[in-house]
């Protein structure tokens, strides 16, 4: 069994998303829709 290997983010985008959710009252999954990461 192989371990998934977890996508690589760049900074910016991990800045980018976490902003959506302080500043902007964004869910976890509301932030992650736009760039299809939310769970299915």
């Amino acid at each position: 069994m192989t371990k998934k290997k977890s996508p690589n983010f760049s900074p910016e985008f991990r800045l980018e998303t976490a902003q959506l959710v302080i500043d902007q009252g964004y869910s976890h999954q509301e932030a992650s829709e736009p760039f299809s990461l939310a769970a299915k």
